[in-house]
């Protein structure tokens, strides 16, 4: 195996965990590097696809199709020489083709039922079963703390021990952290605790006690408002699951600063983008951040808006929740601005707070590192092609962001490129 071995951890273990071990083993294998990774997860393997732990019911289907899978493009634009080996070995090993042959019949039925995108809860298994197949550690251990050895310019994962403690998740000292998952839902500011109010995590575990506030509210003959605040993909998973459950003829309340929910279809313009990142550097950084924006954050894909659009009694409001507070105890009230002056005050039964999840959530896991908008804004500025910040605005040993990569390339922060993203990253240190 040539060179030193190379230590890589990953903190989540989900799509972009198990495209960099598929891509880990594949360099070795085809004996290019020796690098191997280390994934660090709090619950399970695939935990936000499940259906058991937020984010998702596990029943909706994948937006992206299937053959968009952990190698996807399945091409390099580094032109190394080795690429075109080391893609056959992840296509043969890992693609979405592969698990679906080691599954007796799932191929043809897949083919045969006209090559949908899977469900959820069957992409966690898929996950499953590639990081199984890398040899990759996994390791349970919710990280609490990243702590740089600067001397060595190497890593140390903290986990959160006993008594609430930090400790070493591990003995290994790490030559690259990667930061993987969406990080934890934004909360709109609130008054006070409430059992009527859910956000885009939650609401998945807590379908049932939704329910039971919605049949425990006096509706005086009136179906009770429902007031989701965002108009992006995690809003709109929502919608659908009301429609899907017998809420479509609620009168349910969608705030935004966007006075709709934008459609993405199947472009071949679009694709392409998300396909050649050599595109994406032709395009200024304003047009670049609109896309990044439009096409990745704040769009719905349209086998969602299929049903979306049967519900009945659906308000647009055109503004932004400045605050949520209690109304005469326990009622909740929601204080509506539009262009920064007060436009409406809203007092539905119940609140999904679908605004999104904060992506720079892991600078507070490294002690004393600045998290203000000026610094994030001239880290992505100095974002390096391996999707890595760069020296010397970035003093810590390397970590690479994908979630945040938007200036590098649209499609590394979500699975429309994984393996687009697994090559940038492990390319950085051959």
């Amino acid at each position: 195996m040539p060179g030193k071995r190379i230590q890589i951890a990953v903190v989540g273990g989900g799509a972009k965990a198990a495209a960099l071990a598929a891509k880990a083993f594949a360099l070795r294998k085809a004996n290019v590097a020796n690098i191997h990774i280390t994934v660090f997860e709090k619950t399970e393997i695939g935990a936000h696809w499940t259906g058991k732990n937020g984010y998702t019911d596990g029943e909706q289907r994948l937006c992206t199709p299937a053959e968009r899978d952990l190698g996807y493009p399945y091409f390099s634009n580094y032109h190394t020489g080795f690429q075109e080996g080391v893609h056959k070995i992840v296509y043969d090993e890992f693609s979405w083709s592969s698990y679906l042959l080691s599954e007796s019949q799932q191929f043809s039925r897949w083919v045969d039922g006209g090559r949908k995108p899977p469900e959820h809860q069957q992409f966690a298994l898929y996950l499953r079963w590639a990081l199984d197949r890398s040899e990759a550690e996994v390791l349970r251990a919710e990280v609490v703390g990243l702590s740089p050895l600067h001397a060595k310019s190497k890593w140390q994962v903290l986990k959160l021990g006993e008594e609430g403690k930090s400790q070493l998740a591990s003995r290994r000292e790490f030559d690259g952290i990667v930061i993987s998952g969406p990080g934890p839902a934004r909360k709109v500011q609130k008054g006070g605790p409430s059992t009527r109010m859910f956000d885009g995590v939650d609401f998945w575990r807590r379908r049932e006690e939704f329910k039971g506030v919605l049949s425990d509210v006096p509706v005086g003959g009136d179906a009770p408002e429902i007031a989701i605040i965002g108009a992006g993909g995690t809003a709109a998973a929502v919608l659908a699951w009301l429609v899907r459950n017998g809420y479509k003829d609620y009168p349910i309340h969608l705030i935004a600063g966007q006075a709709a929910l934008f459609t993405r279809g199947d472009s071949v313009f679009e694709n392409r983008l998300f396909s050649e990142p050599e595109l994406w550097g032709k395009l200024s950084t304003d047009s670049q951040d609109a896309f990044f924006k439009r096409l990745n954050r704040g769009v719905v894909w349209g086998t969602v808006m299929d049903q979306v659009a049967t519900a009945t009694n659906l308000n647009f409001v055109d503004g932004r929740v400045e605050s949520i507070s209690l109304h005469a105890g326990a009622e909740l009230q929601l204080d509506v601005h539009q262009n920064k002056e007060p436009f409406a005050l809203l007092r539905p039964a119940v609140v999904i707070d679908a605004t999104g999840f904060d992506e720079w959530w892991f600078l507070s896991l490294i002690k004393g590192c600045k998290n203000n908008a000026d610094f994030r804004e001239e880290l992505l500025a100095k974002m390096e092609p391996g999707l890595r910040f760069s020296r010397p605005k970035w003093p810590y040993p390397s970590l690479h962001a994908p979630m945040v990569s938007g200036r590098i390339g649209p499609g590394f922060g979500s699975l429309m490129a994984l393996g687009g993203m697994s090559d940038r990253i492990l390319r950085s240190y051959l």
